[in-house]
């Protein structure tokens, strides 16, 4: 993978994150990575750096970011999305502590591959709910 390619994926992640948000601090928030993404690629190629390690530099910096992108949205963000989030994620965490519980005293035999299938399948339901009573 190159490093435009992880530079683009970037960019797709901030603008999902930032999709609607006023235009003015979307498109702050858009430049001001691109910028960092663009400077980060020159300095590491002026370095000699390889094009796969600069890729994979990207790539970790994006997932080490994410909390913070989150916890950045957070703070933009109405009320009544926190409480929709919070609809979603409780029932979705009950939910799991079910075969969690099992799994520690019934010998449940599931993967963290199936926890995590099992909270995205549950998550998602509950925000296609909470879509659907926004707009019927």
């Amino acid at each position: 993978m190159t490093p435009e390619r992880v530079a683009r994926l970037v960019a797709v992640w901030v603008r999902l994150y930032t999709y609607r948000l006023p235009p003015a601090v979307a498109r702050r928030r858009i430049e001001e990575l691109d910028a960092d993404l663009h400077d980060h690629i020159a300095h590491e190629r002026a370095a000699g750096t390889s094009e796969r390690r600069i890729a994979g530099s990207l790539a970790a910096r994006m997932v080490r970011g994410l909390p913070a992108d989150v916890s950045w949205r957070g703070r933009m963000m109405p009320v009544s999305f926190v409480r929709s989030a919070l609809r979603v994620a409780v029932p979705t965490v009950l939910v799991l502590l079910v075969p969690l519980v099992g799994q520690l005293s019934a010998g449940f035999d599931w993967s963290v591959a199936d926890f995590v299938l099992a909270g995205v399948l549950l998550a998602g339901t509950g925000a296609l709910y909470e879509l659907a009573l926004r707009r019927p």
